[in-house]
């Protein structure tokens, strides 16, 4: 298990360090960099999700109890990080909504799916199609409207911006695609296969074209650590498996289920939130160093809560 997670995170460095290596040597430029981050939030990250969705038994998957904590740990976490941002950091409306998102979100599509697959073989794997589902459908339309909330003009009124925001949020292929993919699921409608081949080789490349952008981000400033950075991994790596293991109790699951809860929040933040920043111009270098720094760290952190969870709590 922890060869293959230490393969993984070799190979996430590795993309990094080549959008790194290409910004510098100026093979790519900044307008390279928001073309590759714009095509990944329209077309490679909507295709990921629809032929990830339309392809799951979801009705053999779901438990209400492991849902639930999915969505507990995600919020109480998102609003924990919003209020110390609010009241201990020097950043904007927009950062502090993606400072609050990197701590929250997860690499469950590619770090989860090397390490559940690896501990709990095929139900690992379902148990990871739940939360990316369930973060997908639930959690991500909030961020999305807060964050075009915090980007609307502030002279109109508040109730016209949420409106408008909703509006906006619906609107964006992440969202369409995910909902989509969730009806061809339960109509159980079949795609042809060169349609599903081809979106799935589109979204195969998401993974890529966002560390990429990553590297590319940190060779303008380079890497660094500040106040705001180190509080965001503390967060992602310590605070919120704590929050998920509290949640786990209280809802009393048990088993590979409490497990995959736990570890899945304690993993490196997820790419999307990256993608977001470019979308909305804000908190972008501080993005990609703490991405970066939570893929180095957690590979420390995730071993030791695994083993706590083993040997202590019995799970």
């Amino acid at each position: 298990m922890y060869y293959k997670l230490f393969e993984a995170v070799i190979s996430v460095v590795l993309i990094i360090l080549i959008g790194f290596l290409a910004a510098k040597f100026g093979w790519c430029n900044k307008k390279s960099k928001e073309v590759l981050s714009e095509f990944a939030l329209n077309f490679t990250v909507p295709a990921l999700l629809f032929v990830s969705f339309s392809s799951t038994q979801i009705n053999t998957i779901f438990n209400i109890r492991f849902i639930i904590g999915i969505i507990l740990v995600f919020y109480i976490t998102f609003l924990l990080s919003y209020i110390i941002s609010n009241f201990f950091l020097k950043i904007s409306d927009t950062a502090k909504i993606l400072y609050s998102m990197l701590t929250s979100w997860s690499n469950f599509t590619y770090i989860g799916l090397v390490l559940f697959a690896s501990l709990f073989n095929d139900k690992g794997i379902n148990a990871v199609s739940v939360i990316i589902l369930i973060t997908s459908i639930i959690c991500l339309p909030t961020v999305i409207i807060l964050l075009e909330i915090s980007n609307h003009d502030k002279n109109e009124s508040r109730s016209k911006i949420i409106l408008k925001s909703i509006k906006r949020a619906c609107c964006q292929p992440i969202i369409f695609a995910s909902f989509i993919g969730i009806a061809f699921s339960c109509f159980n409608i079949h795609i042809p296969y060169a349609i599903h081949s081809s979106l799935h080789i589109l979204g195969r490349s998401t993974a890529g074209i966002v560390l990429f952008v990553v590297g590319v981000s940190l060779s303008g400033r380079g890497f660094r650590i500040t106040k705001t950075i180190l509080s965001a991994v503390i967060i992602k790596l310590i605070i919120q498996p704590l929050i998920a293991l509290l949640i786990v109790y209280i809802l009393g699951l048990r088993g590979y289920l409490a497990i995959i809860l736990i570890l899945s929040f304690g993993i490196s933040s997820g790419a999307l939130p990256i993608l977001f920043s470019h979308k909305y111009n804000s908190f972008v270098t501080e993005s990609a160093n703490i991405l970066l720094l939570t893929n180095i760290l957690f590979m420390v952190t995730i071993l030791f809560f695994y083993y706590f969870l083993l040997q202590y709590l019995h799970f």
